[in-house]
């Protein structure tokens, strides 16, 4: 890889680590305004998520609820609350 972009371990490191840094601001950021504007995911909002996955994969929503550990659930929960935060800063956002 490194030969392909014409790059050594030291300048892939830093590009790496940049991006994480950035990874991690962000995350930030979309906790806080998740905490100050009080978003959060209800039951409805992993029912409807859950609906919509069967329907994509073609099974009955008792059948994905089966095979959903616990983990694929806490992922579902904060993929959904960062859709809801991306989506509030969306109708909120003020052009200049």
């Amino acid at each position: 890889y490194m030969d392909m972009m014409d790059t050594g371990a030291d300048s892939l490191r830093e590009v790496f680590a940049a991006r994480a840094e950035d990874e991690v601001r962000t995350q930030l950021v979309l906790e806080k305004i998740r905490e100050v504007e009080q978003i959060e995911v209800s039951d409805e909002d992993i029912d409807k998520e859950i609906k919509e996955m069967a329907e994509t994969y073609k099974q009955t929503e008792e059948e994905l609820r089966k095979n959903l550990s616990e983990d694929d659930i806490e992922y579902l929960k904060n993929s959904i609350l960062i859709t809801k935060t991306v989506d509030f800063l969306v109708e909120n956002a003020k052009f200049v």
